[in-house]
């Protein structure tokens, strides 16, 4: 990608090395991503209070090799989005006020002068966690070349853009059936529920019926988006993984995404970092139905979902159920 007038080229910023080292989690809420961050990032652990959004665990030693960047909300900001997703030729796609506006000179971000702002928009976001980097180094948390593993599955609707915009980085897709998915989301959506403190909104029993169309609607949408973004990036930096297998194998499915991340570790390290972050390892006060630990059941939605609802998520994830390897 050429740069705009006046902006440095790669090469001169060093942000191409940046870019090489990220890796992007896309995917649904509530699919087992945090968990799947802090395994490939230990012993760095993700702290929203602390001024580069992570520390070391205590008792660590050493700088870390791979460093998160939880929920920068870059996708955000590349592609705002109001949280509706819409049917669009048999997919699932992110509905919005400014949806097609790309299409619209006057727009910011328009496709029409993209080659003036799209090296902007990708200087901005590499300048931004390449700084992270490299104040972690100086404080000695963090090695020079520490890869970078940026959790972004609220910002799934917009997977295939950033994507397009960083061809040099890695892309990590995590699913999880959409049943258990949806599960969770009713959870944190309760009133008294994690996401509902968060957002100050709750789903209540009288729109437990729409709250389950926008759960469904919104792993579709992240699915399909994901779909778009994968199938057009270079294959040796694309993977996907499913949660199941990863709560089957964590040790096994860890070393495999170090080792394609080019931060290979002893198993012994990884076999630690599955040990400290086993959900029984959890402070009790951090685990509850209505808090973001809530649960590590496969399945656990035919308890908690009527057959209607499933029937509906069911409905609405479609064929991507054996896409992704879930049963019907």
């Amino acid at each position: 990608m050429d740069p705009s007038p006046g902006q440095p080229t790669d090469t001169e910023t060093g942000l191409d090395e940046v870019e090489s080292s990220l890796t992007w989690i896309w995917g649904s809420p509530r699919s087992g991503s945090s968990w799947l961050l802090e395994l490939l990032c230990h012993p760095a652990q993700v702290d929203r209070d602390a001024r580069l959004g992570f520390r070391l665990r205590e008792g660590s030693t050493g700088p870390a090799a791979v460093i998160p960047a939880d929920e920068p909300s870059f996708g955000h900001h590349l592609a705002p989005f109001d949280g509706a997703p819409v049917a669009f030729y048999e997919e699932w796609l992110p509905g919005s006020i400014i949806n097609g506006s790309e299409k619209r000179p006057t727009y910011l971000l328009s496709e029409e002068h993209a080659g003036t702002w799209e090296p902007w928009m990708r200087g901005l976001v590499l300048a931004r966690l390449g700084a992270v980097r490299r104040e972690a180094a100086e404080m000695g948390i963090a090695t020079p070349d520490a890869g970078i593993v940026v959790k972004e599955t609220p910002s799934g609707h917009a997977a295939d853009r950033v994507m397009g915009l960083l061809p040099r980085s890695r892309a990590l897709l995590l699913t999880r059936d959409p049943r258990d998915v949806v599960d969770s989301l009713m959870h944190a959506m309760r009133p008294g529920g994690f996401m509902a403190r968060q957002f100050g909104v709750s789903i209540g029993d009288e729109d437990r019926a729409d709250g389950v169309l926008w759960a469904a609607r919104t792993w579709a949408m992240s699915m399909d988006v994901a779909k778009h973004a994968l199938a057009g990036h270079d294959p040796s930096l694309a993977r996907t993984v499913r949660y199941e297998d990863l709560l089957a194998d964590p040790a096994g499915i860890t070393s495999e995404l170090l080792s394609w991340l080019g931060r290979g570790t002893g198993r012994a390290e990884v076999e630690r970092a599955v040990g400290e972050l086993a959900f029984g390892s959890l402070p009790s006060d951090s685990i509850g139905k209505l808090e973001r630990n809530r649960s590590a059941t496969p399945g656990a939605w035919r308890e908690n979902l009527s057959p209607a609802e499933a029937a509906t998520v069911a409905e609405i994830a479609g064929e991507r159920l054996e896409r992704y390897g879930y049963s019907a």
